[in-house]
C-alpha cells in the first residue's frame, strides 16, 4: 500500500512539472521582458608611489598593484615605460587584463640629475601614473690627502699614494699643478680632465735638484684640492776635493807652488781655499787652481823645508771639510836629494819610464846607466831595486796582457824580458839585427803582442813577437826598407799612435818628429820647422828634441828637449806645436833639461819626465806645464 502511494505522488509530481514548463513558453500569464545585465570592464582606481632620489639612466620598477572591480578581460596599455602583469615580462604592447591580477610598471631614469620621468597606464580607461625622479647632482668630492714625501734624492721622480674618488655622483673635472695625474692607473698627464666616483687617482712629480727643497703638486678633485709635497734629503756632507798637481810626495827649488785639482759636490759648492788661499775656477770649482806660498819664502831656497797642502770646501748648506785633500811637498835646493825617506837605491842617471799599475801596484819603473832597474812608488816617492840586470838598461815598456816588462840594453844586443810580479823570472834575449836599441814599445793588437823598436844610430824601427825568436826589420831607410825616403838619423824615443796606425820618433839630428806606418814602415815627416805651426825646435847642436810621450787623453804628443828646458804638446791631428812647459818668470824652478824618457800619469793629471843630468824624475802638470822633482 505504501508503494503504491508513493508511486502516485510521483505521477503528480510529474504532471504539475510538465504544466508549469507549457505555462511557461506560452509566455505564461503576463507580457513584462527584463533586459540581459552588462559585462564590467571599468577597474577600479589604481595609482602607483612616486619615486624619488634615483640614479640617472638607472632602470626603476614600481610596487605591483592589483586590479580590481572589472567583471571582465579589460584594455591594458602604456606610455613612457613598459608594464609586466604578474611574474610576465615587461612589455610596452597593448593587451588585456583581468580582475585580480597584478600589474607594475618600469622606466628608464633621466640621464640628467633632478629630472622626472613619468611612465602613463591605462586599463579600461582608468589611469596611474609611474613618476621617478633622479638624484640631484653633487660634484663635491669627499675631501681627499696626498701624504708627503720627505727625504728623497735631488731630480727623483715620485709617486704620491693612491686617492679614490667618493662622495660625488656626476664626474667632475680634474686638473694639477706642478705634477701629473694618472686616472686607475692610466697615462700621467697635466692635461685638465674628468674624473667619476670609485676611480682612483695618483700623483708624481720630480724633486727639486737642490738639498732640503720642497716641491708641491696641487691636484684638484670638483673644487676640493690637495697637495702633495715632495721635500729632497738634507745637504750633511762637504764637498769633496782632489789634487791633480803636485804628486802626494814632491820637492821643489821654489818659494811657492800652483795646486790644481778638482772638487765635487751633490749639490754646490761655495768654495774651495788651499792652504788658506781661494782658488780660482771657471767651471764652478769642477777645476780649480791656487798658488799657494811655501814655508820658505826667500827668493833663492837653500835650506829643507816641509810643507803640507791642505785642501778645505764648503758648500752652501755650511757644511765644510777641513782636510778634503792634501799633500807634502818639501822645499830644498835643485841638488838635494829626493825622498830621504830612501837612504840608498839611488839612481845614477834617469832613462827610460815605465808606469806600472797591474795587479794593484802603482809604481813607476826606471832604467838607468847601470845595471839596476829602480821601482818608485807613486804614493810616497820611495825607490827600491825592481831588478838586477846584466848590463845598462834604457829603453823600457810593459806587456798589460801576459804582466810582463821588456827593457833594451843600450851597449849590446840583447833585451831584457821580466816578470812584474817575480823579477827573479827574467830572460835575456839576443837581438840578433841591431845593438843600440834606445826605446822600445809593445803594441798589441787583437792580443797580438809586437814588440817595437827603434835603433839610435842607424835610424831602424824593428819588430819582434813576444818570444824574442823572430825579427823583422820595418823600417830602414839605409837598407830602403820600405824606401830611403824621409829617413831617420838618429833616434832615443818611440811611441804608438794606435788610433792613426802609426809610431812617432824623435830624431835628434834633424830636430824632427817623423810617422812610421805601422803596417807598411813608410815614413813621413809628421812636424818639424817646416811642418806643422806654432812654436819651433831650437837649432841643432844646441837644443835636441829626445823623448817623446804619448798623451792619448788631450790627442798630443809630448816631446822633449834637451838644454832649452822646453816641453812642446805637438796635435796627433796636425802636427802643430805649442809649449806646455818652459822656463819663464812665472814658473822659472824644477827644470827638465836632458829627458829620454815620459810616463804619462791621466788619472793624476801629470806626466813624470826623466832628467839624465839631474838624476831625477820630474812631475810636469799637463795643464800649466808647472814642474816638481818626484824623486832624485
Amino acid at each position: 500500500m505504501a508503494m503504491q502511494q508513493q508511486f502516485q505522488r510521483s505521477l503528480k509530481s510529474i504532471f504539475i512539472l510538465s504544466l508549469i514548463a507549457i505555462i511557461s513558453a506560452c509566455g505564461g500569464g503576463s507580457d513584462n521582458k527584463k533586459p540581459p545585465i552588462p559585462s564590467d570592464v571599468t577597474p577600479n582606481a589604481f595609482s602607483f608611489i612616486a619615486v624619488t632620489g634615483a640614479a640617472v639612466s638607472s632602470e626603476v620598477t614600481s610596487p605591483t598593484v592589483t586590479i580590481s572591480g572589472i567583471d571582465t578581460a579589460s584594455t591594458i596599455s602604456i606610455t613612457g615605460g613598459t608594464y609586466a602583469i604578474g611574474t610576465g615580462a615587461f612589455t610596452s604592447t597593448a593587451g588585456t587584463i583581468t580582475t585580480g591580477q597584478t600589474v607594475k610598471v618600469k622606466v628608464m631614469t633621466s640621464a640628467s640629475n633632478s629630472t622626472a620621468v613619468t611612465a602613463t597606464l591605462t586599463i579600461g580607461g582608468v589611469t596611474g601614473s609611474f613618476s621617478v625622479t633622479t638624484i640631484a647632482a653633487d660634484a663635491t668630492p669627499n675631501a681627499f690627502e696626498l701624504p708627503a714625501a720627505t727625504g728623497v734624492q735631488p731630480n727623483s721622480v715620485n709617486t704620491s699614494a693612491v686617492v679614490t674618488v667618493a662622495g660625488i655622483n656626476v664626474a667632475v673635472p680634474i686638473s694639477i699643478t706642478g705634477g701629473e695625474y694618472s686616472i686607475n692607473g692610466g697615462t700621467y698627464t697635466s692635461v685638465a680632465g674628468t674624473v667619476s666616483a670609485a676611480q682612483t687617482v695618483t700623483v708624481r712629480t720630480t724633486a727639486a735638484a737642490a738639498p732640503s727643497a720642497a716641491v708641491d703638486a696641487v691636484l684638484t678633485i670638483g673644487g676640493v684640492s690637495a697637495t702633495y709635497t715632495v721635500t729632497t734629503i738634507a745637504d750633511v756632507l762637504a764637498p769633496t776635493a782632489q789634487i791633480l798637481f803636485p804628486p802626494p810626495v814632491s820637492m821643489t827649488e821654489g818659494n811657492t807652488i800652483l795646486v790644481r785639482g778638482t772638487a765635487s759636490d751633490a749639490y754646490s759648492i761655495k768654495s774651495v781655499k788651499v792652504n788658506g788661499v781661494t782658488a780660482t775656477t771657471a767651471d764652478g770649482f769642477a777645476n780649480w787652481q791656487a798658488l799657494v806660498p811655501l814655508t820658505d819664502t826667500t827668493t833663492l831656497v837653500t835650506a829643507t823645508t816641509e810643507n803640507t797642502i791642505t785642501v778645505v770646501t764648503e758648500d752652501d748648506a755650511g757644511n765644510i771639510a777641513t782636510d778634503a785633500a792634501h799633500v807634502a811637498i818639501t822645499q830644498a835646493p835643485i841638488t838635494s836629494a829626493f825622498p830621504v825617506i830612501n837612504g840608498g837605491n839611488e839612481f845614477n842617471t834617469a832613462w827610460g819610464l815605465a808606469l806600472d799599475q797591474l795587479g794593484g801596484r802603482n809604481r813607476l819603473l826606471v832604467t838607468d846607466d847601470s845595471s839596476n832597474i829602480t821601482s818608485i812608488d807613486l804614493t810616497n816617492g820611495k825607490r827600491s831595486v825592481f831588478a838586477t840586470t846584466s848590463c845598462n838598461t834604457l829603453g823600457i815598456a810593459i806587456n798589460s796582457i801576459y804582466k810582463h816588462v821588456y827593457a833594451s840594453c843600450y851597449d849590446q844586443i840583447i833585451d831584457i824580458d821580466i816578470d812584474l810580479a817575480d823579477s827573479s823570472q827574467m830572460h835575456v834575449h839576443s837581438n840578433v839585427l841591431y845593438k843600440s836599441i834606445s826605446s822600445l814599445i809593445v803594441d798589441i793588437k787583437n792580443e797580438i803582442v809586437k814588440i817595437i823598436s827603434i835603433n839610435d844610430l842607424d835610424g831602424a824601427v824593428i819588430a819582434t813577437n813576444q818570444a824574442f825568436d823572430n825579427f823583422s826589420v820595418l823600417s830602414d831607410a839605409k837598407k830602403s826598407i820600405p824606401n830611403a825616403a824621409n829617413p831617420i838619423n838618429n833616434s832615443y824615443s818611440i811611441v804608438q799612435d794606435k788610433a792613426a796606425n802609426r809610431y812617432l820618433v824623435s830624431d835628434y839630428s834633424q830636430q824632427a818628429i817623423l810617422s812610421i806606418d805601422a803596417s807598411t814602415g813608410v815614413r813621413s815627416v809628421f812636424s818639424n820647422s817646416s811642418t806643422g805651426t806654432g812654436d819651433l825646435f831650437g837649432v841643432v847642436d844646441d837644443k835636441y828634441v829626445s823623448a817623446i810621450g804619448f798623451d792619448e787623453h788631450n790627442q798630443r804628443a809630448l816631446v822633449t828637449e834637451t838644454f832649452s828646458g822646453k816641453i812642446f804638446a805637438i796635435d796627433l791631428a796636425t802636427g802643430n806645436r805649442s809649449l806646455l812647459s818652459s822656463v819663464t818668470s812665472d814658473n822659472p824652478y824644477n827644470v827638465v833639461n836632458n829627458s829620454y824618457g815620459v810616463a804619462i800619469a791621466d788619472a793624476n793629471g801629470y806626466a813624470f819626465f826623466s832628467d839624465a843630468d839631474l838624476g831625477a824624475i820630474l812631475a810636469v802638470d799637463l795643464v800649466t806645464g808647472h814642474r816638481v822633482v818626484f824623486s832624485k
